[in-house]
């Protein structure tokens, strides 16, 4: 049997079903990249500035104080509605990674990493696709992640919420907005990669509501520490391509692509510390007079006197 040499055959074994995968599941979901048209992204055109912002201040905020506030209550459990949360966001996430990789993959099979990614004739911000409606529910979805700490809190009450929770919630918001905002063509990759961990994440969490402990929480750390370094170097990429002088798609390069190298090179410090003090650090012994888990201090056992040898049954 003859076998067929044709360049294009691979690429159309992946983009057809692709591409039947895109019409059956998000056809109607689409979304024109205009901001000045009434049927697209109004919202983020309407209210650019004041919704990021006033929505991260008043997130600090409840950071800061409502440990303050709750101090001294009880926890407040709610393990079905965690439930339903974790496996809503799970889904979201799923679904958000199908309708951005599925279009964006086909275009890289058909036209090369150099188009997708550098996007210098501003193809992918053109007409109304899924690409654009999934990235831009993206971008909302990233206001509906605060509600994590607000339930956090109200799980360890009086407790400091970690900096690393969030300042993660804070910044990605505010890079995510900004970056779609300004047409930043390599966001997509940032937007899969991160989509893709969350969807494990949320139905990890998802798991332990329901009472299950997955033996898979190092394989989820070491996940975000890859995302963080896929983010590096694709915004590298970007980088070295609009240094070299090619207009790559994005409505305000410099702003964007510094704070996406400054973004990711702290979470990636970040989430290589919580991995080495979680998985690798030694474990403190305890010794008489520390805090044992039940929050109060341990006596040292007294010397058992002579006749009294007998073991414990």
């Amino acid at each position: 049997m003859a076998l067929n040499n044709d360049p294009t055959a691979t690429t159309d074994l992946v983009a057809q079903p692709a591409q039947f995968l895109e019409d059956l599941v998000f056809k109607r979901m689409t979304l024109a990249y205009d901001i000045q048209s009434t049927q697209s992204t109004r919202l983020m055109a309407t209210n650019t500035f004041d919704l990021p912002f006033i929505s991260v201040g008043l997130y600090v905020l409840m950071v800061f104080l409502l440990p303050k506030i709750t101090k001294g209550w009880q926890p407040i459990r709610f393990p079905f509605t965690m439930q339903v949360w974790n496996l809503f966001l799970s889904i979201l996430s799923l679904c958000i990674v199908i309708g951005v990789a599925v279009p964006w993959f086909t275009r890289l099979l058909t036209t090369g990493l150099f188009t997708t990614v550098c996007d210098p004739n501003k193809e992918l911000y053109q007409g109304t696709t899924p690409l654009l409606y999934w990235s831009y529910v993206f971008a909302l979805s990233k206001y509906l992640e605060l509600a994590d700490t607000f339930f956090l809190i109200l799980r360890n009450p009086g407790k400091p919420v970690m900096f690393l929770h969030w300042y993660h919630h804070t910044t990605v918001l505010l890079f995510t907005w900004f970056a779609e905002y300004y047409r930043f063509s390599v966001g997509f990759v940032f937007i899969f990669v991160n989509a893709l961990v969350h969807t494990f994440m949320y139905f990890y969490y998802f798991l332990t509501s329901r009472g299950h402990r997955p033996s898979w929480a190092m394989l989820l750390t070491i996940g975000q520490i890859s995302q963080m370094v896929l983010g590096i170097a694709a915004c590298s990429y970007w980088g070295v391509q609009y240094a070299a002088g090619i207009n790559c798609c994005c409505d305000n390069p410099e702003l964007i692509m510094y704070s996406c190298v400054f973004m990711y090179g702290s979470y990636l410090l970040l989430f290589l510390k919580f991995f080495y003090e979680r998985y690798l650090a030694p474990k403190p012994k305890p010794e008489g007079g520390t805090h044992g888990s039940g929050g109060k201090k341990t006596q040292p056992s007294p010397t058992p006197k002579k006749k009294e040898t007998k073991k414990s049954q």
